[in-house]
């Protein structure tokens, strides 16, 4: 079934299959349904099918919490943290340096968080990629956490703002996501939980394709960082669910608009 509105800007049609309803809503017939619904009586048994349906249909996208991976045991064991240099910035070669330097002294740490800075942002501190900084790791994330594991450190991480960056996103990766500025006049990731998820979904796909192990995240409770607690609540669900599709689902939380801020916490699926 076809229908346009008076602007003649919206497709939609829908199909059965079976006893689940598939609905488009969107103008390109190629894209993929984005309302199901399922049909019978008793509502719980639907709920329960309609998952199932979706976790088939989708199994890129959905994992079942009993398919989730426990702690990795590497957690347990000792971990290191590197922050950028006091007087100068993050880069792969000082992370290497350091990294050597520690294991030379006989600690052999089971896995390494490299702590913000390495992201590519503009002038402003806005992400402008997925990457690291192409000027202080030139050869890129995948070949630092190779050169890492080469030194005997396995499991490699990175720390980044829950608002992408400090001043959350540029411009133009903001408007990939279809995010609209915000009223102190940045782009934050947290307009539509759709977009949202969609945005650390893909951040996540292309850490996880470099060899990255697990990710934190951190918001401050400064006045630049005011947002809503709606706000907080879809950036944490959009990270939470985009983050246990490529690393193991776990959390830490202090709640926002406390001292100590807002932190998150999420394990690799792979380890």
């Amino acid at each position: 079934k076809f229908s346009v509105n008076p602007d003649g800007v919206n497709y939609s049609r829908y199909f059965w299959e079976e006893d689940l309803l598939h609905i488009h809503t969107q103008i390109d017939k190629s894209i993929e349904p984005n309302v199901f619904i399922k049909k019978g009586k008793d509502l719980r048994k639907v709920i329960k099918a309609l998952l199932l349906n979706l976790q088939e249909l989708y199994p890129h996208i959905n994992i079942l919490l009993e398919n989730k991976l426990s702690y990795p045991e590497w957690i347990s064991n000792v971990g290191w943290e590197i922050n950028k240099p006091t007087k100068s910035l993050l880069s792969a070669r000082y992370i290497i340096k350091k990294a050597k330097e520690i294991i030379a002294n006989g600690i052999n740490p089971s896995y390494l968080l490299i702590k913000e800075g390495w992201q590519h942002c503009l002038d402003d501190l806005s992400l402008a990629s997925f990457e690291a900084d192409p000027i202080r790791f030139p050869m890129g994330i995948k070949h630092l956490v190779q050169e890492l594991k080469k030194i005997g450190i396995e499991h490699v991480g990175f720390e980044h703002s829950l608002f992408g960056a400090k001043r959350g996103l540029s411009t133009k990766l903001a408007q990939r996501y279809l995010f609209k500025k915000q009223d102190n006049g940045y782009y934050f990731p947290c307009q539509k939980l759709g977009n949202s998820f969609e945005f650390f979904h893909d951040y996540y796909k292309s850490l996880k394709s470099q060899g990255v192990c697990f990710v934190q995240t951190f918001a401050d409770n400064s006045s630049f960082f005011k947002v809503k607690s709606s706000q907080y609540k879809q950036l944490y669900t959009a990270y939470q669910t985009a983050s246990s599709l490529f690393f193991q689902g776990v959390s830490w939380i202090t709640p926002p608009y406390f001292k100590g801020g807002l932190s998150f916490y999420s394990y690799s699926r792979f380890a």
